[in-house]
């Protein structure tokens, strides 16, 4: 009679064998079923390499977000975005074993936090558990918050300006976010000054990376030029200043302004190094 193949893993699963259950997944595939016991298993260790499996599984091939390479972020792909639904079926399938709870310590929260994070860019509307009900470390909080940003950048319409948010921001990369566009130009709408320099961290980064339409990073250094904080200002400035925006004409009234802004901001820079000479 032959042993069936996952046999030995369920039969260290029952007996909670944290070891060999690590041991014997490093060799061979975890099957579903199995790793969805692993995640709500009583003993944090099995949680824990259930949780570690699960976002390995993440990684394989098919399971990725299938971006069309010809195509970017903040411009409409070809068919309407069906390439951003390749190998969802299976994102879908791992999405399903996760409990419904953001874990039951502060190291298993955060885990869970990196995980719905991961699949936020994968899976559009993706649910996340109430973490804001509990009484989390501000470490995890961070990264909580940065995974519903990434999934939903309208959170910032309702989140409360503060550190905390500004700590979650600071966090998200644009190659990290579902929609870099959406966020970039949530960001932007916030007039929030520190919200908005990070609104030109991510423009810059998703553009570089080819995750963002030069149309419409430009559009929004456009409208920052018009903000009354300097930093900001300036920031949007010195991007528009760089080759890649000079690929297309500038409307006459935006040149105006842009041509104005640098003005005022050249001038007294001007006079300050005049009097140092």
């Amino acid at each position: 009679m032959t042993t069936p193949p996952d046999a030995a893993l369920h039969a260290a699963l029952d007996r909670a064998d944290a070891a060999l259950l690590a041991r014997l997944s490093a060799t061979r595939a975890c099957p579903s079923d199995l790793l969805g016991r692993m995640v709500r298993h009583p003993a944090p260790r099995i949680r824990h390499l259930g949780l570690t499996l699960l976002a390995e599984r993440l990684d394989e091939p098919g399971s990725g977000p299938g971006h069309d390479p010809g195509s970017r972020r903040g411009e409409p792909g070809p068919g309407g975005g069906a390439t951003e639904d390749r190998g969802s079926g299976q994102v879908d399938r791992l999405t399903r074993l996760l409990p419904d709870s953001p874990g039951s310590s502060p190291e298993e929260s955060l885990l869970l936090a990196r995980l719905h994070a991961r699949i936020a860019v994968r899976r559009p509307a993706h649910r996340l558990p109430d973490w804001r009900a509990g009484r989390l470390p501000v470490r995890v909080r961070i990264a909580w918050l940065r995974a519903e940003l990434l999934g939903d950048p309208a959170v910032l319409r309702t989140e409360p300006v503060g550190e905390l948010l500004y700590r979650a921001v600071r966090e998200c990369r644009a190659a990290d976010a579902h929609r870099p566009d959406r966020l970039v130009a949530e960001l932007v709408d916030t007039g929030d000054p520190v919200l908005r320099i990070e609104a030109l961290r991510l423009a810059r980064d998703g553009l570089h990376a080819g995750l963002l339409a030069p149309a419409f990073v430009r559009g929004r250094l456009l409208h920052l030029v018009d903000a009354p904080d300097h930093d900001v200002v300036t920031g949007a400035l010195h991007a528009l200043a760089e080759p890649w925006a000079a690929v297309t004409p500038v409307a006459q009234a935006a040149l105006t302004r842009v041509v104005g802004r640098v003005a005022r901001y050249a001038g007294p820079a001007a006079r300050q190094s005049r009097h140092r000479h």
